[in-house]
């Protein structure tokens, strides 16, 4: 934020934030503090020990650049106050570990694939389903004729 408030003057900063949000470009996390998952560092996050539940990937003809980071970006908004706080997402460009509800879910983008894996607690069918939801929103709203993924569900070894 602090250099956006450098580069933009402050009539129009409000409206690149609002711009960015909508965009799923942006996530609030604090009041004051954003985060930019397309700025994210291009390293690999170590799939956590506790993300040890069921798996499932969806598979694009291609994947889009930047449907990876508004996904993250969604999610992340869904998350609200003390739940954001206690369980920060962690977010790098290929991959990312967010909490949804009381799951702790580390996603990768690998090839052509959206790859999911889930902590043990919490309804993972209900998951699934909302990842899967969650992915055809970025792929309607904002890769336009995209063909919507296909669902795979895998065994916990991939």
């Amino acid at each position: 934020m602090k250099l956006m408030k450098k580069l933009l003057p402050p009539n129009e900063l409000s409206y690149v934030v609002e711009f960015m949000a909508q965009t799923l470009l942006l996530c609030p996390i604090d009041k004051n503090t954003y985060l930019i998952p397309s700025l994210a560092k291009d390293t690999l996050l170590e799939t956590p020990t506790s993300v040890n539940g069921l798996k499932f990937w969806l598979q694009f003809e291609y994947l889009p650049a930047g449907l990876f980071q508004r996904l993250a970006s969604l999610l992340v908004k869904d998350q609200h106050g003390d739940d954001l706080h206690a369980a920060r997402p962690r977010i790098h460009r290929p991959t990312a570990m967010v909490r949804v509800g009381k799951t702790d879910v580390y996603c990768e983008a690998r090839h052509n694939l959206l790859i999911f894996q889930f902590s043990d607690r919490g309804d993972v069918l209900k998951l699934r389903n909302q990842m899967y939801q969650l992915t055809e929103i970025v792929v309607d709203k904002f890769l336009g004729q995209l063909k919507s993924p296909e669902l795979f569900l895998v065994p916990k070894l991939f």
